[in-house]
């Protein structure tokens, strides 16, 4: 996975240029998120008090005659000159049967055919994808919300290497782990999640007949915030 990073500045506060589309934002961080995937926003006038954020095409230096007084407002400049700003959604193959969600960040396919892990590693392999890390709480939710959804077990990215665990993806492996007790078994190098069992367990990558979650890796950018906000 490759980052790309960019600047935010204030330019000024206590505007609001009226007129722009708005969306309701939890926080100042939301609304520039917001505008950070929004093809067509450059920047965004934030109210603290409405909690609306409202999208610019355009970049200001300073206050213009249309704009109105809003105490509680804060312009913040996005994206700036050449810029080309890249991001999770923007980068999964959405017309290729890939979905993005945000809350796991993550840019996948469910593999529906219930087959072994082996199995389902060559078929998304084959789509520019490894089976998915489990690398945060939020992507653990995830899983656990497909065993539900598909009312079955599925495999997922963890495996043996013959030395060490490791993420198929690439992704640092250690920040997250939620293993049941016993495991990982060396002996079974794949990782399993049933339904109705919050921890993993490791299993064989030849047998067993589950789902599987396949990320999408190639070319896919994360984007990350470098925030310069006083």
């Amino acid at each position: 996975m490759t980052s790309v990073s960019f600047a935010l500045s204030v330019v000024f506060s206590g505007m609001l240029q009226p007129g722009l589309d708005s969306s309701s934002a939890s926080s100042q961080t939301d609304c520039i998120v917001q505008c950070f995937y929004n093809e067509y926003c450059n920047s965004v006038f934030y109210d603290s008090g409405t909690f609306l954020c409202h999208f610019g095409r355009d970049n200001y230096d300073s206050p213009t005659s249309t704009m109105t007084a809003e105490a509680s407002v804060v312009y913040v400049i996005v994206k700036s000159g050449n810029l080309k700003v890249v991001g999770p959604q923007s980068e999964c193959p959405l017309d290729e049967g890939f979905a993005y969600d945000s809350a796991a960040d993550i840019c996948y396919k469910v593999l529906e055919t219930l087959t072994t892990a082996d199995s389902h590693r060559a078929t998304c392999q084959a789509m520019g994808g490894q089976l998915m890390a489990v690398t945060s709480a939020a992507r653990d939710t995830f899983l656990t919300d497909q065993t539900a959804v598909y009312n079955g077990g599925f495999f997922f990215g963890a495996r043996y290497d013959g030395s060490q665990w490791t993420w198929e993806t690439g992704a640092p492996y250690g920040d997250y782990l939620n293993w049941e007790t016993g495991n990982p078994d060396d002996a079974n190098p794949c990782g399993r999640k049933n339904k109705g069992t919050p921890l993993w367990r490791s299993f064989a990558c030849d047998k067993g007949l589950l789902y599987s979650v396949c990320e999408f890796v190639t070319g896919y950018s994360q984007a990350q915030l470098t925030t310069c906000i006083p």
